[in-house]
């Protein structure tokens, strides 16, 4: 199963569709701002989608967390505005903890990141806009979680 995590596409539906395009995922996680690009995208039919809201996500139905579970694992998914992700890694441990989630997907910053801490991974895909228009994908491989960061081409 190939899974796309994207966050921040602020208004580029555009870069969602090449990202789809590309990668032909099974699963697409988005941690939010830019829920409503979503509407101007299609995505394929038998994909799995889940979405949070993000900070500028206003009036929008998407919770601001969620609990997935894919490839045998549960995620946390958030934008990482209310987790404070921008101050340390405090908050999003804490509700990785209490949701008993093995991995955690943040937004917010719009910097690609990945850190283990205590067996956890901690990714943010980056920002889906901006210059470098990045967003990740995971995958199982010999039963470990793997990842790599990816760029949008024009």
């Amino acid at each position: 199963m190939k899974i796309c995590v994207c966050s921040d596409s602020h208004g580029n539906p555009e870069g969602i569709s090449r990202m789809i395009s590309r990668e032909k995922p099974d699963a697409i996680l988005y941690l939010g701002d830019g829920v409503r690009d979503w509407l101007r995208v299609d995505v394929p039919e038998g994909v799995f989608f889940a979405a949070v809201a993000g900070n500028c996500d206003l009036l929008c139905d998407e919770p601001p967390f969620r609990v997935v579970e894919l490839l045998g694992r549960r995620f946390y998914l958030c934008h990482g505005h209310l987790e404070q992700v921008k101050v340390g890694f405090d908050g999003i441990r804490k509700a990785a903890d209490q949701k008993e989630c093995e991995v955690a997907l943040y937004g917010h910053t719009h910097l690609a990141d990945a850190n283990v801490f205590d067996g956890r991974l901690y990714l943010n895909p980056g920002a889906l806009r901006d210059r470098e228009n990045r967003y990740a994908v995971l995958w199982e491989e010999d039963g470990a979680l793997r990842h790599e960061f990816k760029m949008v081409t024009w």
